[in-house]
């Protein structure tokens, strides 16, 4: 799950001109010196709670059976992704490809990750990044642990006769 991610964040950060050799995972690489633009994934503890609820039902075009979709843990992990670029203007265009992207969310084995964007923030420059922009993003990425299952229809039946 969170190869996904990294995957969709990276894929997106190289959309920005940011390449893969410079994402990084580590939160010491800020204090790092590289060359610019970089960015640092810094992934959270993920939440895991148990839902049980069904969250989908559709019926065969036969009619004999029910397909049904149950979610049985719902997941979010929180994620903050730490961009230091040039300008400002390329730091703008970036945050609004990362929100126009995350509107879709990435997929994993056929389930989407809906993605909620928490929060965009601009850091104090700080001595060393003075003629740098640095943007800070919040994300949550949400999905779940589904298990799909089929259900026979009951179609013939018929009441038992009066006696």
């Amino acid at each position: 799950m969170i190869s996904v991610i990294n995957t969709w964040l990276t894929s997106l950060l190289d959309d920005a001109d940011v390449p893969e050799a410079r994402v990084f995972t580590d939160a010491a690489e800020l204090a790092g010196n590289h060359p610019v633009p970089f960015a640092v994934l810094l992934v959270a503890d993920e939440q895991v709670t148990r839902t049980g609820r069904r969250v989908g039902a559709e019926d065969s075009e036969d009619g004999t059976t029910r397909a049904v979709r149950w979610e049985l843990f719902s997941r979010r992990l929180p994620v903050q992704l730490h961009l230091v670029l040039d300008s400002l203007a390329t730091a703008e265009s970036v945050v609004d490809a990362a929100l126009a992207a995350a509107f879709t969310g990435p997929s994993d084995s056929g389930n989407r990750w809906k993605v909620y964007c928490r929060g965009v923030g601009w850091p104090e420059k700080r001595s060393r990044l003075a003629t740098k922009v640095v943007v800070q993003l919040t994300f949550e990425f949400v999905s779940g642990v589904y298990r799909d299952c089929e259900i026979p229809l009951v179609t013939d039946v018929m009441p038992a006769p009066a006696t």
